[in-house]
């Protein structure tokens, strides 16, 4: 299955509609799309609905699911090393 990158996704349906679509806010949407912050799984849901796009055929800048100290995610209980991600101070989750 070929995955279509976030921010690529999100420029082509345009920033504010896929917010209005999606039910989240222009902010939560930058985060997810920079990889500042990541989102629960709902909230990713939701901003593939609004592409159109099934969750799993987006590549997500760290996936989704809960970071961990040191470059680590764990996604639906599996954990992942993510060397390539340098973490800038304390990381966040998205409560939407």
């Amino acid at each position: 299955m070929e995955q279509v990158r976030l921010e690529e996704a999100v420029q082509r349906h345009g920033f504010r509609r896929t917010c209005r679509e999606a039910g989240v806010s222009l902010s939560t949407l930058e985060t997810a799309v920079r990889g500042v912050r990541v989102p629960k799984e709902t909230t990713a849901e939701k901003i593939a609905d609004a592409l159109g796009i099934g969750i799993d055929e987006i590549e997500w800048p760290l996936g989704y699911g809960e970071r961990l100290p040191g470059g680590v995610l764990r996604l639906h209980g599996q954990v992942n090393d993510l060397p390539r991600v340098a973490l800038r101070g304390p990381v966040q989750v998205d409560e939407n």
